[in-house]
């Protein structure tokens, strides 16, 4: 990692499921969709690079721009930068929504950087069905962090808003001896194809024993669970759908 632990707010731990196994882990954690929260979420990315081999542009250079209707909570923007480079100045820090937090994921450990807004109530469909630039989305504060921070430069009213993807997510009350709560997250796209991410999110210090506490529970608690599988992010496997159905 190219920040020590002590530069992290937090560390979100996470497993991803095998598709073939997402039923079985639904079963054995009790999740069922109809007591689950409900999001939809898009993604922007840069319309110009969809003609041309490499598609994701803005995802290429570490940057995801996120839109996201919540059931049980307000929406919100969100831009995020990963890796997490020395052009992001500390002075972020002290503002709300900011954080910088580590992604793990089995050996993979990334940092990113995220700044979350909230939105006002229809904003974002008023967006997807272009009676609202996209730029209103985000904040000037958000705008600036973007400017000043990412690698490339981002024109945001020539972006194309992808999705969107439904997702459901449960904190589901277990037993034994795992002192995280774990958050459950599914994914699902157009095409019928599932994401569930399991994830607990501890402070930095404790997070090299957690994680093996949280692998340790899984084996031991839910033994037919698979858990060594490729561990992929799912986000580049839903913008990859969206911008090729944007291709037709």
């Amino acid at each position: 990692m190219s920040n020590s632990l002590d530069k992290l707010d937090t560390v979100e731990i996470k497993v991803t499921i095998k598709p073939e196994q997402i039923k079985v882990a639904e079963n054995l954690l009790e999740l069922k969709q109809d007591e689950s929260e409900k999001r939809k979420i898009y993604f922007c990315e840069d319309i110009q690079t969809f003609c041309t081999p490499k598609k994701l542009q803005l995802f290429e250079h570490g940057i995801i721009l996120r839109l996201r209707k919540n059931q049980d909570n307000p929406d919100d923007s969100t831009v995020k930068l990963r890796p997490v480079s020395s052009q992001i100045s500390d002075q972020w820090r002290r503002i709300e929504g900011f954080k910088i937090e580590g992604d793990w994921v089995g050996d993979r450990k990334i940092e990113s950087a995220s700044f979350t807004t909230e939105q006002n109530q229809g904003e974002i469909e008023e967006t997807v069905e272009r009676k609202r630039s996209l730029d209103k989305l985000f904040s000037e504060q958000q705008e600036h962090f973007l400017k000043t921070s990412a690698e490339i430069e981002v024109h945001l009213n020539n972006l194309q808003v992808l999705g969107p993807v439904k997702a459901f997510r449960w904190k589901p009350k277990l037993g034994g001896s795992l002192t995280y709560p774990i958050r459950c997250e599914r994914w699902d796209i157009p095409d019928g194809r599932q994401f569930l991410e399991l994830s607990i999110r501890v402070q930095p210090e404790q997070a090299q024993v957690a994680q093996e506490q949280f692998m340790q529970y899984l084996k031991l608690k839910h033994n037919k669970l698979d858990l060594t599988g490729v561990q992929e992010t799912k986000t580049r496997l839903v913008l990859e759908y969206f911008a090729n159905e944007l291709q037709g």
